[in-house]
């Protein structure tokens, strides 16, 4: 929403020097070696030091410049560094050594894939969507997930005509070019692609996309991790009580996703962690996330976890909290397959490390290994002479079905583009920092957008960020509704004369619902439903924008909780905006036909507790000066409860769902002076006491904290 502080400005600043493995060159590589190497990490990483060059660039353009870069690896990373850096003005060449964009993802139909399920038990994991300002996307099969990504770097290059991609690329070579001398060392590369066409090109910086890296996989021919297999459908071939043996080794995630996938029987996270802990207690989810937080710090024995949640759980998988999961889960077994788990661990539960799964894997796995799914067998695994052995374990039979995820050789990737001397930088460096979370401010990417290339002018941009689509739904179909009645209501009104505007001939009305949300660190209210009624085509549309919660008449209202009416009177306008703050919104100027607002709170459900808190406010303006009055008010705020009781009862009944937030909405102050009264009052706004006294109970939700709605049978789609 701001530009960055100073503070944000160094942060930047550690960022690039991080991303810069070579001391005095602008050749960036960022996240290889570090673990949580997903989509949505990789994605946020490229975010950052797309933002990162920005901000620094334009704090010190004599010594830093970034106008034309160059990135190599056309996977989620670099797809995202390119539609980020083209977005704000950058220009964009795109190097892909396959045929295609996201080569790995692009095809496979068996892997599951949601944004945010690594970071599960935290707040908001369960969301399909992953929320980004730039190359957003929603949960689907890898196919699917890598088709949306491609489809917005297309629509990216062709609205900003910034990115050239070239696929096939091969023979490629990157030579340092001293620009300046008080400058960092541009680039040429030069290299072949898409046949045989040859091209040589000058940049600014090279960024390093390499992505997952290549699989170890023994030779002994399991598909790579993002190729299609069977290995998640029952073997059809197998009569009744018969069933396949399996080997799995390597106890990371992909080695524990594939244990899933052979015992639980149409796996996938998403519709699995819904069956199992969609309804679980606040206590356990707050236990598992302390467990989450705790079992990264460095120092702990291999056991921890396995011992912490182990002990959780308590002495019998029947009782205690996790004994409607497990009995969930016993329901989905397959008994086509006998699986076991190898790893290099003595144990199991020395092998169960956050140092190498997410604590959603980690936690499937000992569930599945705590109500004998699979069993557990230790020593390397190795292929001499192509029979597969386990050290140590001479009365081991090797099934038919060996499937290996060892992880990968990400050195392979920078020695193919010559940059063998990043590798060990990158891997001193990779736990020291943690890239992957957010830098910039909420709204900066909408705010910073640049013109396409060769356009004169920049449109306006107003601060925006992604607003759940439905929450969306849900918030325009009550606005919809209720500007339609205030609509008649006014048109009645001017035709009998009980319009009091002074300005206008034609009546106005307008009204929209925000929500109160954090992005990152930063408290925000956002509108989740475009503008309904009267209004002028200028004031049409405005999803998904942001302001400070502080400021204007909905933050007025916010900090108070309670609604607020604003008629203008002989006060000059300015001093009503000076009282509210509201040139600290970034929002358009007051039309000069409003004479009324009204902003109007909403209050989260407080499980038992004492603090209020406001989670939505309903913001109209009008030309009518009396328009609100105490009828119309009343009016108001019975739809207002139509509102929240559908949303209660609709969660009730499981058609809709909260995904969880640990912040359920801005805490009011309903303390304010009387002397701040009477200045509000002189200016024009006036605080509503007695008609919403009747109405504030009703206007509380029951069951709701979280701002973001999805429909509870979108996981099944």
């Amino acid at each position: 929403m701001s530009d960055p502080t100073d503070a944000g400005l160094t942060a930047a600043m550690e960022f690039l020097d991080h991303a810069r493995p070579v001391a005095g060159s602008n050749r960036f590589a960022v996240g290889t070696y570090e673990r949580n190497i997903t989509l949505y990490r990789q994605q946020m990483r490229a975010l950052n030091l797309v933002y990162s060059m920005r901000i620094v660039a334009d704090s010190d353009p004599a010594n830093f410049k970034f106008d034309k870069i160059a990135v190599i690896g056309g996977g989620a990373f670099g797809s995202t560094v390119a539609a980020a850096a083209a977005t704000i003005g950058i220009d964009v060449y795109l190097y892909e050594r396959h045929q295609i964009l996201l080569p790995f993802q692009r095809g496979c139909d068996t892997r599951w894939v949601n944004p945010l399920y690594y970071e599960w038990p935290a707040a908001g994991a369960e969301s399909r969507y992953a929320s980004l300002p730039v190359m957003n996307w929603k949960s689907g099969t890898a196919s699917e997930v890598a088709d949306q990504l491609v489809a917005e770097l297309e629509k990216t290059a062709e609205r900003t005509g910034r990115i050239i991609v070239r696929t096939g690329v091969h023979e490629l070579r990157i030579t340092e070019l001293a620009i300046q001398a008080s400058a960092i060392p541009g680039l040429r590369i030069a290299g072949r692609y898409d046949g045989n066409e040859q091209e040589t090109v000058q940049f600014d910086a090279s960024v390093y996309a390499t992505g997952f890296g290549v699989e170890n996989d023994l030779g002994g021919g399991t598909p790579p991790y993002w190729r299609n297999d069977n290995l998640g459908q029952l073997d059809m071939k197998v009569g009744h009580n018969r069933t396949t043996r399996y080997l799995v080794s390597g106890v990371g995630d992909g080695g524990l996703t594939d244990i899933a996938r052979l015992k639980v029987s149409d796996f996938h996270h998403e519709r699995l962690f819904f069956e199992l802990f969609d309804d679980m207690s606040v206590g356990l989810r707050k236990a598992l996330l302390d467990l989450a937080t705790k079992a990264v710090k460095p120092g702990l024995p291999d056991n921890w976890l396995y011992e912490q949640l182990h002990s959780l759980a308590g002495p019998n998988p029947n009782e205690g909290p996790f004994s409607v999961a497990i009995a969930r889960l016993r329901m989905r077994l397959r008994k086509d397959t006998m699986v076991e788990l190898n790893g290099n661990a003595a144990d199991f539960s020395d092998a169960l490390s956050l140092r190498k799964v997410s604590f959603s894997n980690a936690l499937l796995g000992f569930l599945l290994h705590r109500i004998g799914a699979f069993d557990y067998r230790s020593g390397a695994l190795s292929r001499p002479n192509g029979k597969w052995t386990i050290a140590d374990d001479d009365d081991w039979k090797p099934p038919k079905n060996v499937v290996v995820r060892h992880g990968t050789s990400r050195d392979t990737t920078f020695s193919s583009t010559y940059f063998e001397e990043a590798v060990p930088p990158l891997k001193a460096r990779a736990e020291t920092v943690l890239t992957a979370t957010r830098l910039f401010p909420a709204g900066w990417w909408e705010k910073n957008r640049r013109p396409a290339k060769g356009a004169l002018n920049a449109p306006v941009v107003s601060a925006a960020e992604f607003a759940p689509p439905t929450t969306v739904t849900v918030a325009t179909t009550f606005i919809s509704t209720l500007s339609d009645i205030l609509v008649a209501l006014l048109k009645d009104r001017d035709k009998d004369g009980g319009r009091e505007d002074g300005h206008v001939s034609a009546p106005h009305i307008r009204m929209t619902l925000h929500r109160v949300t954090r992005f990152g660190d930063e408290e925000v209210f956002q509108q989740i439903s475009p503008y309904r009624g009267l209004l002028l085509d200028k004031q049409k549309g405005g999803t998904g924008r942001i302001f400070r919660t502080g400021a204007g008449m909905v933050g007025l209202a916010l900090r108070i909780g309670r609604p607020i009416v604003f008629r203008r009177n002989a006060t000059p306008l300015s001093e009503m905006e000076s009282a509210t703050d509201f040139s600290k919104l970034l929002a358009q100027p007051i039309e000069d036909h409003v004479d009324s607002m009204l902003a109007c709170p909403f209050f989260a459900a407080d499980e038992g507790g004492s603090i209020k808190r406001v989670n939505f406010v309903l913001f109209a303006d009008t030309s009518d000066l009396a328009f609100f009055n105490d009828a119309n008010l009343k009016l108001i705020y019975a739809a207002c409860r139509g509102f929240v009781v559908n949303i209660d009862a609709s969660l009730e009944e499981k058609s809709l769902r909260q995904i969880s937030s640990s912040f359920p909405g801005h805490e009011v102050d309903s303390q304010i002076s009387h002397a701040d009264e009477q200045h509000f009052n002189r200016v024009g706004i006036k605080f509503d006491h007695a008609v919403f006294s009747e109405f504030q109970r009703d206007l509380t939700f029951k069951t709701l904290r979280s701002t973001e709605l999805d429909d509870a049978l979108g996981v099944f789609r």
